[in-house]
């Protein structure tokens, strides 16, 4: 296999059943536990609307498979939905060994990008190390201290979310209009289950012109915001927490309506890569 296909992360698609969602190496989590609480419980209301508690992030509480596979550094990790059975097949399964080491094609988006870039959901820091060994200036954003510890090994990141004002740019020293270049990378564009959210607030703390590099599911029209979970191969089990996946053709429609324009598409060993300028 290709270092690519080897590092497809959370697509393994030989083994997934049919209308398994194909994401990339990691997702990641949301913000702030108030902003948190305002998507779930305030004006933005998806269909799955649920009271979930203060927190619900990405493979946390219960058995913690998301920090155990970190800690270990690999590991297969199925997302689920979490109104159905725990040992239902997944909708989209990663591998924790790919989020240690970025693939060539990896490394060519960050060259496409004019920097500063930030990788949101930056897990371990594949991309800010992949990012410092070519000097190109980026800062990794994960709300999961252990990531972010691991991530500081090889490049630079910060403990929070990117609806905190840790997220932007004059928080980490740097003077400018805003981020130059966005990675939301392993599925991240489902971090909060409200894609559109995300996207404004992408937005938001971006200069003009800026670009996105969006990794969605392989399902052209692929879109659904749902309460998830994570499980690892021993079965340990996370709490619940908002989640959404989304094709390139949803990606485009939900880019046009929050700021964004589709401007191309890759794809990296079968995982859809969508690049979005900021108007």
């Amino acid at each position: 296999m290709t270092a690519d296909a080897i590092a497809a992360a959370s697509l393994l698609p030989a083994s997934m059943p049919a209308g398994t969602a194909v994401l990339g190496p990691e997702p990641a989590s949301l913000g702030l536990e108030g902003r948190m609480e305002a998507t779930v419980t305030g004006a933005t209301k998806p269909a799955w609307h649920r009271p979930f508690r203060p927190g619900s992030f990405f493979g946390r509480g219960g058995g913690d498979p998301y920090a155990r596979a970190l800690r270990r550094r690999h590991g297969i990790l199925d997302l689920i939905d979490a109104d159905a059975d725990p040992r239902a097949e997944p909708l989209a399964r990663y591998d924790a060994g790919a989020w240690f080491h970025a693939t060539p094609g990896e490394r060519a988006l960050l060259g496409t990008l004019t920097g500063p870039v930030l990788d949101i959901g930056c897990g371990p820091g594949r991309f800010v190390a992949a990012a410092r060994r070519a000097g190109i200036d980026a800062v990794g954003i994960d709300v999961e201290e252990r990531a972010v510890r691991l991530a500081r090994r090889g490049g630079e990141a910060v403990l929070g979310s990117v609806f905190h004002p840790c997220a932007e740019i004059t928080s980490t020293g740097r003077a400018g209009a805003g981020w130059g270049g966005v990675l939301l990378m392993d599925g991240n564009i489902g971090i909060g289950g409200d894609p559109a959210a995300l996207l404004a607030r992408v937005r938001e703390i971006t200069a003009p012109g800026a670009s996105v590099w969006v990794e969605a599911a392989t399902g052209p029209w692929t879109d659904r915001s749902f309460a998830a979970r994570l499980r690892d191969a021993r079965g340990h089990l996370s709490d619940e927490f908002p989640w959404a996946v989304l094709g390139p053709a949803a990606l485009a429609a939900t880019a046009a309506d929050t700021g964004w324009d589709p401007v191309t598409q890759r794809s990296l060993s079968g995982r859809p890569v969508c690049l979005l300028r900021r108007r």
